[in-house]
């Protein structure tokens, strides 16, 4: 059988949206003929994309036939899947677990059942669908490898079932995915800003403070106000990291008095003034001499290098 492979990361270390452990992502997975493998599904939901040849998907309880061009949901349930090819197939594999997607949500909103059972769904897979993979594929074999990167291809992926499945095509193929908390997901998502606070977000979400962080917690395992912070930390960076970034009007956007104060924050969270940070941020996307820049601020690096929730 031949190795997995997936979306690595070799020598841009020191690029903000690195994460040496995946979250989310696509990897991609070979199988000669008549070959078995169990793949762990680490109660995460798949998304199974037959590129080439026909496959048996099956859990402890349920069975279903993936052929080429076809691809299908296996939501999280059972700890593993086995996975047999009947001949010579290819299946990139998408795993995801707790995704910050408003499109996603916004579709599972259009599911008419509240709950739906069915452990695998199927769809085929259209022409757009095939060159959105193919440059997955593209970037699985040039041994590319960034949180951020898979982040956006996932969202692109939901934005493309949006835009050319049917609605009953796709409300149909996702409905597995629609449970009692995505409603509370989505109230969160839809109502975030850079200057909200528990409080209000718990009242956007008609809930009181104490039930509101319980279930909060439950669902994004964080706190509500570490999330909060995080998220807004996370937008001041991806702020500063465009070239014609303004530092007075970014400091007006996220709620700072005065420059002053925001040159204070950002020395205080990430040890450096708001331009220093600019610098930085930009030089992760322009090498220098065909190097990656790489800075030894162990602050900034910190919070940087880990997953950031943007």
């Amino acid at each position: 059988m031949d190795d997995v492979k997936t979306l690595s990361f070799k020598d841009h270390k020191s690029c903000i949206y690195y994460t040496a452990k995946e979250k989310n992502g696509f990897r991609k997975q070979t199988l000669p003929e008549n070959e078995s493998i169990e793949f762990h599904k680490e109660d995460c939901n798949l998304f199974l994309f037959a590129m080439d040849g026909d496959l048996i998907i099956s859990d402890s309880e349920n069975r279903m036939q993936l052929s080429a061009g076809t691809m299908s949901l296996c939501t999280s349930g059972d700890a593993s899947i086995r996975i047999t090819s009947l001949n010579r197939a290819e299946l990139l594999i998408l795993k995801f677990k707790n995704l910050e997607s408003l499109v996603l949500e916004y579709m599972l909103q259009k599911c008419k059942n509240e709950i739906v059972e069915r452990a695998f769904t199927q769809t085929r897979i259209i022409e757009e669908m095939h060159r959105f993979l193919f440059s997955v594929d593209d970037y699985i074999r040039a041994d590319i490898y960034c949180q951020h990167l898979h982040d956006l291809k996932i969202e692109e992926f939901f934005r493309l079932m949006a835009i050319f499945y049917p609605e009953e095509s796709y409300t149909s193929f996702l409905a597995p995915l629609r449970t009692s908390n995505r409603m509370f997901r989505h109230q969160v998502l839809s109502n975030f800003h850079p200057l909200i606070n528990v409080i209000e977000l718990a009242e956007k979400c008609n809930m009181s403070v104490r039930n509101f962080s319980r279930r909060f917690t439950e669902e994004f395992g964080v706190s509500p106000g570490k999330w909060i912070a995080d998220k807004r930390d996370g937008q001041i960076l991806q702020s500063l990291s465009f070239h014609d970034a303004e530092m007075n009007a970014i400091s007006e956007k996220f709620g700072f008095a005065s420059s002053s104060h925001f040159t204070n924050y950002c020395k205080k969270k990430f040890n450096d003034t708001p331009n220093g940070l600019h610098q930085k941020l930009r030089s992760f996307f322009t090498p220098l001499d065909g190097k990656t820049s790489y800075y030894t601020d162990k602050k900034f690096n910190s919070f940087c290098l880990r997953p950031i929730k943007i």
